[in-house]
């Protein structure tokens, strides 16, 4: 099946086929490759041709509407400063142990693509099509949160009325495969690569599985039975992502433990200020917000007989501190027990 003819949801999707001519894989004389047709058994054989059947290097190749198809698994393939535009990686491909290191991915299609010990490294992506069919095992991709916030569906209204779909179903299924695909970035993040890919699969998962929720209740909350309950239940989730980011944020989705210390500090430094107003003592005003933020000393100065302005900042601070320390400590024991 024709993506650009028959996937009406596909970012590759123009309503009607692409002549692809039969491609080589010699770019020597020709950096920009356009509307070819790439297959495993020409990559082999051209990889015989040239005597590297163990490893092969393509750097600085625009691939321009291209498909390729087959099972990449003849050695290694390394794609370098390489750009795919309009490309179809994904019909019924299985690509192994193959490297993209600072690629850039344009308007292009991973839908029924499989990529196993594969390495997305430093790439840029825009408007990718990826579904539940596409597989990512021990993969690992840098920027996680990049891929998939660039995940595309049709949202041209003509299109979706002839499909009898509504731009709601539509935002529902696409959340639905990010955070199916956010799943398997974490995990590929998890054992293979540094940190920074790891943490960065953390924030997408974690956001896309709320995101997933609520595009489920809004669309139910136009099509399914109970109706003024899945809106409600739109806004708490909205609500919940909300907190999920600030707290993420806080933490830098768990990877830093300087930035929450920092935000203690200042924060108490902030109340102090407040209170030494009140005290007439920068110190002794220190003293209570430490006592407020750490809930050392809340009840000590937090008494009944206190007017209503002051209990409300007294419980503001108490709340700040606990949301902090609920975020740090757990951060620091887990950065700890990781390595131990």
């Amino acid at each position: 099946m024709s993506k650009r003819k028959f996937a009406w949801w596909d970012c590759l999707y123009t309503q009607k086929s692409v002549q692809l001519k039969p491609g080589n894989w010699n770019f020597t004389n020709n950096k920009g490759p356009t509307k070819f047709k790439l297959d495993d058994a020409t990559l082999l054989a051209f990889q015989k041709l040239i005597g590297k059947t163990e490893n092969i290097s393509f750097w600085d190749i625009t691939f321009d509407t291209c498909d390729f198809s087959g099972n990449f698994e003849h050695g290694q393939i390394k794609f370098k400063n390489c750009n795919f535009v309009n490309c179809d990686l994904g019909s019924n491909s299985t690509w192994t142990k193959t490297k993209f290191n600072h690629c850039n991915f344009t308007n292009c299609s991973f839908t029924l693509a499989e990529f196993n010990d594969c390495f997305f490294y430093e790439c840029t992506w825009k408007s990718t099509t990826f579904n539940g069919s596409t597989k990512l095992i021990n993969t690992l991709v840098s920027d996680a949160c990049g891929l998939v916030d660039s995940g595309y569906t049709n949202l041209d209204t003509a299109v979706l009325e002839a499909k009898s779909v509504t731009p709601k179903h539509q935002i529902w299924r696409l959340d639905q495969s990010k955070a199916k695909l956010s799943r398997m970035l974490m995990q590929g993040g998890e054992h293979h690569g540094d940190d920074l890919a790891y943490y960065s699969g953390v924030k997408s998962y974690l956001t896309q599985a709320v995101k997933a929720s609520r595009s489920k209740a809004r669309f139910n909350s136009v099509n399914g039975p109970k109706k003024k309950f899945n809106m409600v239940l739109g806004w708490i989730l909205s609500f919940e992502l909300l907190i999920l980011n600030l707290s993420g944020w806080l933490n830098s989705w768990g990877q830093s433990i300087a930035k929450p210390a920092i935000f203690g500090f200042i924060m108490t430094l902030v109340f102090g200020a407040g209170y030494a107003w009140e005290q007439d003592s920068m110190s002794l005003g220190l003293i209570k917000a430490f006592d407020i933020t750490f809930l050392i000393g809340y009840t000590k100065h937090s008494i009944l007989e206190a007017c209503m302005p002051k209990q409300l900042l007294y419980a503001g601070n108490a709340f700040m501190g606990l949301w902090w320390y609920a975020i740090m400590v757990p951060c620091l024991v887990n950065r700890i027990s990781r390595v131990m």
